[in-house]
This record gives structure tokens, sequence and C-alpha cells, in this order.
């Protein structure tokens, strides 16, 4: 269909975005997914993450990087609507799991992603048995739980403090604050 200048409306888009179709996984088929890359390559470093990621932002996407240049295939597992309401109250999470699950599955350096309804997402981390979860580095001094179904356990500084939580990006929201550059922002390009 046309409009009166001439520009096209495309189709509407029926189900989930490309990237969930690609990176969503249930249980079953993670476990299947990580044993294809473990046959494929016997050495590959499978890291896992774990977290809400509501209203996903530069924090997550600089974490992710940041945890995906550590190995080979990188997990991320989102956190199911109630066992965040139950943690963080009923207005939370803004955005519906499904949807999250879509946004972390675009990110290039999320390779799957599961939804689980879990507080400490113990049978995944089981199932899977990754080599590497990662956390930030907040968790420092303190036990992270799902430490005993991996390898090693590594805090990863955050690249991005104007936005190290959902919490803060919706506060600087609501304050009209705004952004500034990331310290390592390039320089301008030439001219």
């Amino acid at each position: 269909m046309r409009d009166e200048f001439g520009q096209v409306v495309a189709a509407k888009r029926e189900g989930p975005i490309l990237s969930y179709t690609k990176k969503a996984r249930d249980l079953e088929g993670l476990v299947q997914q990580v044993a294809a890359w473990r046959v494929e390559n016997p050495q590959a470093i499978i890291g896992i993450t774990s977290g809400a990621f509501d209203l996903v932002h530069p924090g997550h996407s600089s974490f992710f990087n940041d945890a995906k240049a550590n190995c080979d295939h990188l997990i991320v597992i989102v956190a199911s609507d109630r066992t965040i309401r139950e943690l963080k109250g009923e207005e939370k999470p803004y955005v519906h799991e499904l949807k999250r699950t879509g946004e972390v599955a675009s990110d290039e350096s999320v390779d799957a992603v599961i939804i689980s309804d879990e507080f400490a997402h113990e049978t995944i981390l089981q199932a899977i048995h990754a080599n590497i979860l990662f956390k930030g580095d907040d968790y420092f001094g303190t036990k992270v739980h799902g430490s005993e179904y991996v390898d090693l356990v590594m805090l990863i500084p955050c690249a991005e403090k104007e936005f190290y939580s959902s919490s803060a990006f919706v506060r600087k929201i609501k304050e009209g604050d705004p952004d500034v550059a990331p310290d390592w922002a390039p320089p301008a390009p030439p001219r």
C-alpha cells in the first residue's frame, strides 16, 4: 500500500523479532545448543550471566561485550516477570520478559538467551555447567549464587557508569538529567 507521497508501508511483522527466534531457547534447546558448541570445539569456553535486563541500556551492552571477550559463547539468563516482581516490587519489571529477552538477543555479543523462573537459576546452571559465570563488579566480596555450578566466577567492572542500572536510567530520565559521552568516546571524525 502506498500513501499520497508514494511511501510504501511494510507488512506488519507477526511474532517475535528475528533475534529472538534465532537465539531464545527453552532448557532442552539450550542444552542441545551447548552440546553442539562443545562438539564443534571441545575447548570452547562457555560463559553465562543473568539478570533482569529491564530497560536494556548501554551498561548492559558494555557488560555483554566485555563478557564475550572472555568466552567463545555467551548465554544470558533473563529473570522472569514473576521473580522480578517478588524481588523488586509490583511496579517492576517495566518491560515484559519476552520483550526483554528479544532485546538481549539483539545484542551481537549474546549467543543464546533463556528465561528463568527461578531466583538463582539453579536448574539452568546445573544443566549447562558453563565455564565462566559473569557478574558485575558490584558482587566483589560476596558469594555469587550459582558459583558452585561453574568453573570460575569473573566480575566485570562497569565501563558505563552513567547507566549502571535500569533504576539509575529511569531516575536520569525522570530528573531530566541529560546523558554524557562515555570516557572512551572517540575524537571527532576528520573533516
